[in-house]
């Protein structure tokens, strides 16, 4: 039996159409999350129109809160609203843990936001087996006008300083490529039309007394004394990354 398309087949443009080969493309076309960065495959996602409960979270003081809303969207009819308490250093976080299975390849992880100038945003992979924990994540805080990289466990390194992102009701998207296998190591980082060289930068190391998971999680800290939100759309887990 003959393979491939006659001249006249599927792949002719048409007057007002053009017919496509590649699956990838029409889901996009179709509505797909998967648009900013379509490397990996596609483990787990949440864009947020559903219930908050895929993940856990950690509420600290006066108005802190994690739950989905209306009032900025990215796609679809939600976003995930996530909200500080009412005090300096103040941390609201929402943490998902997926099975040690995903652990066996270059993990990514990516997600849409949109950003308070007196904010502080965390976003980390952590995977924890055989009693080590590699942490890989990456920070942006406004106030010191920092792009910074975990590098030893607790600790953060400056990756970019005088960076800007606008606060101005636009949405940004950033995505962490990390190898949590062996040693670990970072692999790639996207955020909007910047890729900065990471590779070269090693993960943070410590103790692990749980079994073998990964964790992801994102964090807001507050800045001043008063409650401040972001919002978030959009999140993608992927595994073999290249």
């Amino acid at each position: 039996m003959a393979h491939g398309a006659p001249d006249w087949g599927a792949f002719k443009p048409g007057t007002t159409v053009y017919s496509l080969s590649d699956m990838a493309e029409l889901a996009a076309r179709l509505g797909s999350p998967v648009t900013f960065d379509r490397r990996g495959e596609v483990m787990w996602m949440d864009d947020f129109e559903g219930s908050v409960n895929k993940w856990v979270d950690s509420l600290d003081g006066v108005g802190s809160a994690a739950e989905l809303s209306d009032d900025h969207v990215y796609n679809g009819a939600k976003s995930l609203k996530i909200t500080t308490g009412a005090a300096v250093g103040s941390e609201t976080q929402v943490t998902r843990g997926v099975g040690p299975h995903i652990l066996t390849t270059q993990l990514g992880a990516e997600v849409s936001f949109m950003i308070h100038r007196h904010t502080r945003f965390d976003l980390v992979m952590q995977a924890l087996r055989s009693g080590i924990t590699t942490s890989t994540g990456v920070r942006y805080d406004p106030t010191l006008e920092k792009l910074q990289l975990i590098t030893t466990e607790g600790a953060w390194t400056d990756l970019i300083t005088d960076f800007v992102l606008s606060d101005q009701d636009v949405w940004h998207t950033i995505k962490l490529v990390s190898d949590l296998t062996g040693d670990g190591h970072y692999v790639r980082l996207i955020l909007n039309e910047r890729t900065p060289a990471i590779a070269h930068i090693p993960p943070g190391k410590g103790e692990s007394i749980t079994e073998d998971y990964l964790l992801i999680w994102m964090t807001v800290k507050n800045q001043l004394i008063t409650s401040h939100s972001m919002y978030f759309g959009d999140f993608i887990l992927t595994q073999n990354e290249p």
